[in-house]
């Protein structure tokens, strides 16, 4: 995520060359990404930030419009945010015809922090490393065409039960926390301890009745390429009715 010209800082030159493949930025150059500022041009921001998440299928992309004027990215984990809170508190006041009326395009945002968003704890961010960092740490990033920061919210919210000790792995130290039967409620559990978008979740379809969703995680860069690749291979050769529980996918693998 490294550094730019002052033409990026400004994100019109960017912004002008939105078309062009990221490489010929050398946005995708991890010895230039470092301190990438936020572009203007929000289709450039959320064309790199799907790059550095690819193969993630636990990071939603959300895009709209705020008041039917200015186009909006907002960027989570799904499974730590509070779903309830992010549709009340950031999604409603943001896109209803009330606030069109009331705020028309003043839509920056400074406005929006001050004046419409009622979230308890809000941050400024100005760089895509930021960013990065801060959805993987539990909170939501609005990204608005033609500004060069970001919003953190602070909206994270994940289902808890009650702390269980896991039957088949006794832990002598460390969490006692066991995964559940969600699916995302299990991803999220992992993703809370793992802090870095090489932490990849594909996700798939097994189960010609049931459709059930596996989702195979690995570091990317620490898991052997090969060993991803077979996995893989194997998956999508399994043919069955139903995948009620793990024990499938381990015998037919």
């Amino acid at each position: 995520m490294p550094n730019s010209s002052s033409s990026d800082q400004s994100g019109s030159s960017a912004a002008g060359s939105g078309t062009q493949p990221l490489s010929s930025h050398g946005l995708l150059n991890p010895d230039t990404f470092c301190e990438r500022p936020i572009f203007m041009e929000i289709g450039l921001n959320e064309q790199l930030l799907r790059g550095v998440f690819t193969r993630c299928s636990d990071i939603v992309f959300r895009t709209f419009t705020i008041f039917g004027a200015r186009k909006a990215l907002l960027l989570y984990v799904d499974g730590l945010i509070d779903s309830k809170e992010l549709e009340e508190n950031i999604l409603k006041p943001l896109t209803t015809a009330e606030g069109s009326t009331m705020y028309g395009q003043q839509s920056t945002i400074a406005f929006l922090q001050e004046v419409v968003l009622p979230i308890g704890s809000t941050e400024t961010v100005d760089t895509l490393p930021r960013v990065v960092n801060m959805v993987l740490r539990w909170q939501g990033l609005l990204l608005i065409d033609g500004e060069t920061k970001a919003l953190a919210l602070s909206v994270s919210g994940w289902p808890q039960r009650a702390v269980a000790e896991p039957q088949t792995e006794a832990v002598i130290r460390g969490p006692r926390e066991a995964f559940t039967e969600n699916v995302r409620t299990s991803t999220a559990l992992i993703r809370r301890r793992i802090h870095t978008p090489d932490l990849k979740m594909e996700s798939m379809q097994i189960g010609r009745y049931t459709q059930t969703q596996v989702v195979l995680c690995y570091i990317e860069n620490l898991a052997s390429p090969n060993l991803i690749k077979e996995v893989k291979e194997r998956l999508s050769r399994i043919e069955i009715d139903a995948v009620l529980e793990s024990g499938y996918i381990e015998e037919l693998i």
